[in-house]
């Protein structure tokens, strides 16, 4: 059987949105993720030093969350076909786990801007 399928993955983020903030609980994700042939789908919280696969929503690995520092946190969600095609979504939110709520502030002066 031939296959023809010239498309990546399509890969659409719910949960977390762009600039949420989070504190020191692992944030929940949400994606939806379709493709005829899909074979493997995975995120990163660290521009793709660790990888973590997954197969249905969830919540991020905590020990990953827990060694991110205060500050932006750059979200990869990228999913693979049979056929090597590879899709992939990034957002960027928050971590702030200061009391003083300064990455906050920051990210509220930043959309204001």
């Amino acid at each position: 059987m031939i296959i023809k399928d010239f498309e990546a993955p399509t890969i659409n983020i719910y949960s977390p949105t762009a600039g949420e903030v989070f504190g020191n609980s692992t944030p929940s994700f949400s994606v939806r993720i379709t493709d005829d042939y899909l074979d493997a789908m995975w995120y990163t919280l660290d521009g793709g030093l660790h990888n973590y696969t997954f197969t249905t929503n969830g919540t991020f690995e905590q020990a990953a969350w827990n060694d991110l520092d205060d500050g932006i946190v750059i979200l990869g969600f990228y999913a693979s076909d049979d056929l090597g095609h590879i899709g992939s979504v990034v957002i960027s939110t928050i971590k702030d786990t200061i009391a003083s709520g300064y990455y906050h502030k920051f990210a509220q002066r930043r959309r204001e801007i």
